[in-house]
């Protein structure tokens, strides 16, 4: 889960008590942010290191945009199988959930695993809507996105 959202209305401090055994990233700790900033596949070992189904909060992402940089790392990597990442991405901005079969049908060797970085777009989505109501911050969101293939 990635939380972004209005400054100062209490996103941690919800979301920690509401899942209290989560593993929480504040990006706001200088340490943290710059070891993922010197390191972005660190981020990638310590979620592995995590057994499945952990649920993982960070905070503040925008402090290290490199993270969000994997979904053209994988189009490099994949091409074809990158194209159904962009029509699941697609089925993610139109409120549709991809099924297991969809997101399995997909390789990647390299960056986040798959399914953790559609449900972070998925996040960035909702973030989004509730911060633009009007849609336009997912449709912005989206539209970032999909230069990635142009």
């Amino acid at each position: 889960m990635f939380l972004f959202g209005a400054r100062q209305v209490g996103k941690p401090t919800l979301l920690k008590d509401r899942f209290p055994d989560a593993v929480y990233y504040d990006l706001l700790i200088d340490s943290v942010r710059k070891a993922f900033k010197r390191n972005p596949d660190s981020f990638r070992e310590a979620l592995l290191a995590k057994p499945a189904g952990t649920l993982v909060i960070v905070d503040e992402i925008q402090k290290v945009p490199e993270l969000l940089d994997d979904v053209r790392e994988k189009v490099d990597e994949n091409p074809e199988d990158s194209m159904k990442l962009k029509t699941l991405i697609s089925k993610v901005y139109n409120c549709e959930e991809p099924s297991d079969e969809e997101i399995e049908a997909c390789h990647f060797t390299k960056g986040l695993p798959f399914d953790l970085l559609l449900y972070t777009i998925k996040w960035l989505f909702i973030e989004q809507d509730m911060t633009y109501w009007n849609q336009s911050g997912r449709e912005m969101n989206y539209k970032a996105l999909m230069t990635i293939w142009d």
